[in-house]
């Protein structure tokens, strides 16, 4: 007689039954929610072209199944393609996150650029945006110095790069980032509060725009007086000692141009390290004002030299017979 596998009794097939059960579950489970190494992400658009013009734009990224709860990268190789952010999250295929792209034309080459934008997460394969632009004009500027001071000058030059055979730039828009602006080319500017600004270049010809932005491009501060401060070699000098005191003041934001010293006795000095001598044993209090360009500062020290009687030599005794 011939063994079949149902042969065993009903025990055996209900075993069978729930491992083939068992399998087909498994396999449905991965189909559902599993990924293969060659499956793409879904991203839209995958080609993206800037022309121009244009300064931004997007693209929508997502799981290609429910539940998958992925971390995606973006990841471009190129210096004037800008991402934010660069990470993102997506549950799956109703639940796309967005990804900024936004490009300097002043860091490209001439002419027409293309780079990838690698989109990557764990078990799918690398899902390729093909980004194109053209730097026919390529805004950018210089400034004259970063670093300023209120109602000083500052020069902006326009550095704007042209393609030969491109038209050439017919206007000109400046943004000086504290609600000034000016349509000259190179532009002067003064700003009369302190702070950081971020400065914006708009040039646009015939053959295409653009826009430079450049953020922290000047920091205004206020003139700095100097700080004053001081020291003596000893505080507690015996009368007629010379003690020496030495300036430690901070110069500001220029060098200290003039010393005046008070030493508590109706005395005083322009030396920037004088040396005093106290003819009578008391407490003095001592001044130091130092002044540069901006202006001055004044340093007090109450009760600072205590100054001793000095010691009297006795002189040998004569013996009366």
């Amino acid at each position: 007689m011939l063994s079949t596998p149902w042969s065993t009794g009903p025990r055996k097939f209900k075993s069978i039954c729930c491992c083939a059960l068992s399998a087909i579950a498994a396999a449905l489970a991965i189909e559902s929610c599993g990924s293969s190494p060659d499956q793409l992400l879904i991203a839209t658009p995958t080609v993206i072209e800037f022309g121009s013009d244009k300064l931004n734009d997007s693209v929508d990224v997502a799981a290609p199944v429910r539940g998958a709860k992925l971390s995606i990268r973006a990841i471009a190789k190129v210096a004037w393609l800008n991402i934010a952010p660069e990470q993102v999250f997506s549950d799956g295929p109703d639940s796309p996150a967005r990804i900024r792209l936004s490009i300097t034309r002043a860091q490209m080459k001439p002419g027409h650029n293309t780079c990838k934008v690698v989109l990557r997460a764990p078990g799918y394969a690398d899902t390729l945006v093909h980004v194109g632009a053209d730097a026919y004009v390529s805004a950018d500027f210089r400034v004259s110095q970063s670093n300023a001071r209120p109602g000083e000058l500052v020069l902006f030059n326009d550095a704007t790069r042209v393609l030969t055979g491109a038209q050439p730039i017919s206007a000109w828009r400046w943004d000086f980032g504290d609600g000034a602006t000016s349509t000259e080319q190179n532009p002067v500017h003064v700003y009369e509060d302190p702070g950081v600004y971020t400065v914006a270049l708009a040039v646009t010809s015939a053959s295409g725009s653009d826009v430079r932005i450049q953020p922290n491009c000047v920091t205004v501060k206020k003139a700095a007086v100097p700080e004053a401060d001081f020291v003596a070699a000893t505080r507690r000098p015996a009368s007629g000692t010379a003690v020496q005191f030495s300036d430690l003041s901070l110069p500001g934001s220029s060098g200290i141009t003039q010393w005046l010293w008070d030493f508590g006795d109706r005395s005083w000095s322009a030396e920037q390290h004088p040396l005093h001598v106290y003819k009578a044993s008391a407490v003095y209090d001592v001044y130091l004002t130092v002044s540069n360009a901006n202006g001055s500062n004044t340093a007090v020290k109450l009760g600072y030299i205590d100054v001793q009687p000095a010691k009297v030599q006795n002189g040998p005794s004569t013996a009366i017979p």
